[in-house]
């Protein structure tokens, strides 16, 4: 056993936020939707002593989709209904699901497309995967807009100096630098033309602003929950159609 000095366990007998909410106001606007709310809290201290939710997952599987006490099924069930997606899954973080969907969908090698004011989550997510990215521009000063037809433009340049397609496409629907709402519908149906994958990252606006995915022509949605759906912690949501879900 492993003797921790007291000087440390008095630092962790006393530790407290310095900077709590009460004291503060956080005004960035693309991080307000990651407040917790009344029910938020209420729910945290009935379910986040680390076991409660644990001791009702099924034996053998480690689901937290099978797990009914609390209603985590249902809950998920409700999550991709509210997304307009089929299937919908909490995982870690934003970047894990983004994870998830890079390594499923794609090959170590392959390329994919991205908008050029992606997070920076969405390339450690692509390094990680062992994946080749091609930027779409922005088009700059003042506006730093993102030109759906540019995708078309990045998915020939691909094809050209591979010889195939890449293996999907993805958007920030709202950037984290300049807070612009992209197109999602243009990139969608020129990702589908060809017969790629396209996924929508909706870390900023899933969870704050109606979406709906599939009208939207969205494969797979990835979120946030600490930034957009007041959880507690790094939380990603993943949402899928019933097809993308059976590759991941």
């Amino acid at each position: 056993m492993v003797e921790i000095p007291k000087n440390r366990l008095e630092k962790y007998k006393n530790l407290h936020r310095e900077n709590a909410s009460e004291a503060f106001i956080n005004l960035h606007p693309i991080q307000r939707g990651g407040i917790l709310t009344e029910a938020a809290r209420k729910a945290l201290l009935e379910w986040g002593d680390g076991y409660s939710t644990c001791d009702w997952c099924p034996p053998k599987t480690a689901r937290l989709d099978m797990i009914h006490n609390p209603p985590i099924s249902e809950f998920l069930e409700d999550v991709a209904h509210f997304l307009g997606m089929d299937v919908a899954r909490v995982v870690t973080r934003c970047r894990e699901a983004k994870f998830i969907v890079f390594n499923s969908l794609a090959k170590p090698g392959d390329y994919i497309i991205i908008d050029s004011l992606a997070h920076y989550t969405t390339y450690l997510a692509a390094e990680a995967a062992k994946l080749q990215i091609k930027e779409v521009p922005h088009s700059g000063y003042p506006e730093y807009k993102i030109n759906p037809d540019s995708y078309a433009e990045k998915i020939e340049e691909v094809k050209k100096e591979t010889g195939k397609s890449p293996a999907l496409t993805f958007l920030t629907h709202v950037d984290y630098l300049f807070g612009n709402l992209n197109e999602v519908t243009p990139i969608s149906k020129i990702s589908h033309e060809y017969d790629i994958p396209f996924v929508l990252n909706g870390a900023y606006t899933a969870g704050i602003m109606p979406i709906d995915g599939q009208a939207l022509g969205t494969d797979v949605l990835v979120s946030s929950g600490h930034k957009s759906w007041a959880a507690a912690a790094p939380t990603g949501i993943l949402a899928l159609t019933t097809e993308m879900s059976n590759k991941s």
